[in-house]
């Protein structure tokens, strides 16, 4: 798991409190204050939740949250404001998780930061379950295809065939995907 934040705050106050219940919860807390080292660190590593008020960032706030979200698709974004009127957009488009205004109650914004944490494990869960799954289907196909030769080769049954390279997995000490693996490689070389 990440356990990092970001957060780029010009507002000193907010940026303690933040600060505070940040690492409160177990987080690893980088301070940026510029927008330019936020988004290289952003790029590069692997981020839990982003942290931003408006008054520290030069660059036009839509683009760099559109820059945040397509590099770090789990990690979420929290904007500290009292003026912007995108605000609502934002939260639609999945550009940010959240924003608060002044004046700035501690319990509100652990609330919203705690939500966002939760939020962003549960996205980090899904993608990892996601990828686990696409490994599965793709070792499934290329067993089945493995099969189909095998049935195909000696004029037998998909069961049988599945049978047959498991024992010759087992009698090789070799995984079933890598047996599999190596009969579609050979038959799809013997047809080019």
């Amino acid at each position: 798991m990440a356990n990092t934040a970001v957060v780029c705050m010009a507002d000193e106050g907010g940026r303690k409190i933040v600060d505070a219940l940040l690492k409160k919860h177990g987080l690893q807390v980088l301070h940026f204050f510029d927008t330019a080292s936020l988004l290289r660190t952003v790029k590069s590593r692997d981020i839990e939740i982003v942290i931003l008020d408006e008054e520290g960032n030069h660059m036009q706030f839509a683009d760099l949250l559109g820059s945040i979200a397509g590099s770090q698709a789990s990690a979420e974004v929290v904007v500290f404001s009292e003026r912007h009127s995108d605000l609502g957009e934002w939260i639609k488009k999945e550009l940010i998780f959240g924003y608060f205004s002044l004046p700035w109650d501690r319990y509100e914004i652990e609330q919203l930061l705690l939500g966002a944490l939760v939020n962003s494990r549960r996205i980090r869960k899904m993608q990892r379950e996601m990828e686990d799954l696409k490994y599965k289907l793709k070792r499934r196909t290329l067993i089945e295809k493995a099969k189909e030769i095998v049935a195909q080769q000696r004029n037998i049954s998909l069961d049988k065939a599945h049978t047959i390279l498991t024992q010759m997995s087992m009698r090789k000490s070799i995984s079933l995907e890598t047996i599999a693996k190596s009969i579609v490689e050979n038959d799809e070389q013997k047809h080019r």
